[in-house]
């Protein structure tokens, strides 16, 4: 029986990622059970949301148990893990677009990738968590972010790295008006994307 070369990579990816969850304690992995409601130390709640795939689940959980505590807001949650994906995804290349989940699972099992490598992260972690998360596509699907609904408010999030400051919960206007600088600084562009799909902001 002959066996493609992406099953392979499939089978290594999902081998990976499987290696670097063994070693978690089973409290960690717990702690974000699917369902599960966490009391939050501001009165509020947190629940944690079922992706869809139990490898992204366990990844984002180990993720999660390392940078969020419950005596956290929502919107310090929100920055730990644009933090995390800022900091912890390389940039490099090219991904296959279209499918935040398989986005997420590559880019957990590589930290490597391009723009909707962090846009699918992002859109991972902040789901997994409960803040509603919509990958946002740009204008000719050339660059790719996040909307998110933190503290009952949308905005948008953009962790990609090397394009100048950072763009953690930007309304529509303010996101009209950043300029990213891309190509060492001698070029630089405006988001552009069609407005109407996407929810709108303060």
């Amino acid at each position: 029986m002959k066996i493609s070369l992406r099953t392979i990579i499939s089978i290594i990816l999902i081998s990976t990622i499987m290696m670097s969850t063994s070693s978690r304690t089973m409290e960690e992995v717990q702690k974000y059970e699917s369902g599960a409601v966490l009391e939050l130390a501001s009165g509020g709640e947190m629940r944690v949301v079922d992706l869809g795939d139990e490898i992204v689940n366990e990844e984002c959980d180990f993720i999660l148990s390392e940078i969020i505590t419950l005596d956290m807001d929502q919107r310090e949650m929100a920055y730990a893990i644009y933090q995390w994906v800022e900091k912890n995804i390389r940039y490099s290349g090219n991904t296959i677009k279209g499918d935040a989940l398989r986005g997420a699972k590559l880019t957990f099992a590589k930290r490597t990738g391009d723009c909707y490598s962090f846009c699918s992260a992002l859109w991972a972690l902040l789901n997994r968590i409960g803040i509603d998360t919509i990958d946002v596509t740009g204008e000719d699907d050339y660059h790719f972010w996040v909307i998110s609904k933190i503290d009952g408010e949308w905005y948008y999030l953009d962790a990609t790295t090397g394009w100048g400051s950072e763009r953690f919960m930007l309304t529509e206007k303010e996101l009209e008006d950043f300029i990213y600088l891309y190509n060492k600084g001698r070029d630089s562009l405006t988001y552009e994307w069609d407005k109407s799909k996407y929810p709108k902001t303060p």
